[in-house]
């Protein structure tokens, strides 16, 4: 409930304080006194909208203060928008502007930004004005309303969970067809590549391996060539043979013992030489290789050409085969795991259904009892010609939603007969705000959590009993919400619980505007005023009395 206002140099409001009731607060005024500044300046609190030019001539800057009632929704709302507030205290929206412009916007001294601010905005007060009727005549808020009906909210969680569950398995399943798409394309080339690969036998640190091997190879053919000729020279010279040969001579001698020393130094230098023999033939093994230089250089040249040909390092050719084999295997495994997905697509399509299918029961149902409450409300108001229902269609399976597969339209026939249509397009001024008024009474009594509801002279062109009407109804209203009621009917004003009036005052060479709540005696004077103009009648006074009496 917005409980109080403080307005500071807004156009011509010097400096207005004013306090605001429950239920029924009429606002009445001549014609130019400012009760639309009022209201403009609580839009410009809530919305930010206006420039430099709202500011009074005299000052450098004005302000709007609106204080709400706070209430652990709304404390929770502002909490999901990084604003943290006591339930306990109240909820103070404060707008300024200076004259370069610049607006600044704080809610209980908190900064708050005008997007998160607008988000919550219609939580706190909605205004409607005669040719403005805001959500209730956008197409896509009636699924909203509709449903804030059903006594049984938790069935709408249950229905978006499955709506999500099926929604992500959709999306595996457009993910995986696009992929096996583009590997199917793949297909035979990434077979080839990755039996070329297999085939090739290349292993980890190979090119860097055989190229250290052939530079090895290379610069030892000298090296090679001198062991060679070495072990030739040994063998061809039969040293080892002569030696032998000698040492069996002195051992058949009749006097060994004469040779004993040149015996052992000849078997000694057998040794030596042996043992050299034996030295470069192990060098001339670790010169060798199981491949030649020839072949090396063969082999080189198929791993370098590969990881040109695939855009590799030669060291990562082993990596690259694996991603080949792995997209392949994705392929392979795609069929199984589409084959998976389509059936668990069955089983969670099959839950949402249910659940949709209880929904969109529950809203034809209450679509039922929503039509006789509007269609009363009209006949209250009025217009017994006109006759309101709730379209439920079903929606393509492409356009199904988490709020299910129903779309809701609220359409209208303003006369018998004639056929129906949205309301915004059938209906004149006069009858567009007597529905805003009719679905607003009937759609919203027994919610407990209305904003402020403020109407902003949807009773002109009316009068006489359809006045008295749209008054009553608005009452009605006022008994679930807050609701300000700018009127230039007595009829709507003499129904109020709070009494405003809006008046201008000129001194000298300035013009204010002033707000005031009436007392008992000043309200029949203002609605005496209202019935008769400027010179008040004891006849209009008596009109006043009793108008006033009817709602005491």
């Amino acid at each position: 409930m917005l409980h109080s206002l403080f307005i500071k140099n807004y156009i011509l409001i010097d400096s207005l304080e004013l306090e605001l009731g429950e239920h029924l607060n009429a606002i009445t005024g001549e014609t130019g006194s400012g009760k639309s500044i009022l209201i403009d300046a609580i839009g410009f609190c809530i919305s930010g909208k206006g420039g430099a030019e709202i500011i009074k001539s005299s000052a450098d800057s004005a302000s709007v203060s609106l204080s709400f009632t706070n209430s652990s929704h709304l404390a929770e709302s502002f909490s999901e928008i990084g604003i943290e507030l006591d339930a306990n205290e109240d909820i103070i929206i404060t707008r300024q502007i200076n004259k370069d412009g610049k607006k600044k916007c704080t809610v209980n001294n908190q900064p708050i930004s005008p997007k998160a601010l607008d988000s919550i905005v219609d939580e706190l007060i909605i205004i409607y004005g005669q040719h403005s009727f805001s959500n209730l005549f956008k197409v896509s808020t009636h699924i909203k309303i509709l449903d804030s009906f059903l006594q049984d909210q938790s069935i709408f969680a249950k229905l978006s969970e499955s709506f999500k569950e099926l929604k992500q398995i959709k999306d595996r399943i457009i993910e995986l067809k696009i992929t096996q798409e583009k590997t199917e394309k793949e297909a035979d080339y990434l077979t080839h590549v990755a039996e070329e690969l297999s085939k090739a036998k290349i292993q980890d640190n190979e090119e860097e391996e055989l190229a250290t091997l052939r530079t090895k190879l290379q610069q030892g053919d000298k090296q090679r060539q001198l062991i060679k000729d070495l072990l030739d020279g040994i063998r061809s010279a039969e040293i080892s043979a002569n030696i032998s040969s000698m040492i069996r001579q002195m051992s058949r001698s009749s006097s060994p013992d004469l040779f004993e020393n040149i015996h052992n130094e000849l078997e000694n230098a057998q040794s030596h030489i042996d043992e050299a023999e034996n030295l470069l033939e192990r060098l001339a093994q670790g010169e060798s290789s199981d491949l030649s230089l020839d072949e090396i250089e063969e082999r080189l040249f198929m791993i370098r050409g590969l990881a040109r040909k695939y855009g590799v390092n030669p060291s990562g050719l082993n990596e690259y085969l694996k991603e080949v084999q792995t997209k392949l295997d994705q392929f392979t495994n795609c069929d199984q795991e589409l084959s998976k997905l389509q059936k668990a697509s069955i089983v969670a399509k099959t839950t949402y259904l249910e659940n949709a299918k209880i929904v969109s029961k529950l809203r034809k149902d209450a679509a039922i009892n929503i039509e006789k409450l509007v269609s009363s409300e009209l006949s209250h108001l009025k217009m017994k010609g006109c006759d309101f229902k709730i379209d439920i269609a079903d929606l393509s399976e492409d356009s199904i939603t988490e709020k299910g597969f129903d779309s809701v339209k609220f359409i209208a026939s303003t006369n018998p007969g004639t056929p129906y249509g949205s309301i915004e397009k059938i209906a004149s001024g006069g009858e567009m705000a007597r529905f805003m008024l009719a679905l607003q009474v009937a759609l919203f009594q027994n919610n407990k959590n209305l904003p402020t509801i403020i109407f902003d002279e949807i009773d002109t062109g009316i009068g006489g009993v359809v006045a008295d009407a749209v008054g009553t109804r608005l009452k009605k209203l006022s008994d679930s919400t807050q609701v300000l009621a700018i009127t230039h009917q007595p009829q709507v004003a003499s129904k109020s619980t709070h009494h405003i009036v809006v008046s201008k005052i000129h001194s000298g060479l300035t013009t204010i505007s002033s707000a005031r709540i009436l007392s008992t005696d000043e309200q029949i004077e203002e609605i005496s005023r209202m019935l008769s103009g400027k010179n008040i009648t004891d006849t209009a006074r008596k009109a006043a009395k009793e108008m006033i009496g009817e709602v005491e």
